[in-house]
């Protein structure tokens, strides 16, 4: 598989799971949808610029 193809299918299951996870009840279940939201999409954003470092040549 090349470098790319892997990149790419690593970024949709990375937003993929962000999705799953910001509809999980039991993720963050005593605050709003405005901090998991959040939260989730900073954990997304750090994990997205990690494997961009990950994948530079």
């Amino acid at each position: 598989m090349s470098p790319e193809i892997l990149h790419s299918v690593i970024v949709a299951a990375i937003i993929g799971l962000g999705i799953y996870l910001f509809a999980h009840p039991r993720i963050l279940p005593s605050r709003g949808n405005l901090l998991r939201g959040v939260i989730i999409w900073a954990i997304m954003i750090i994990a997205l610029h990690w494997l961009g470092y990950a994948f530079s040549p």
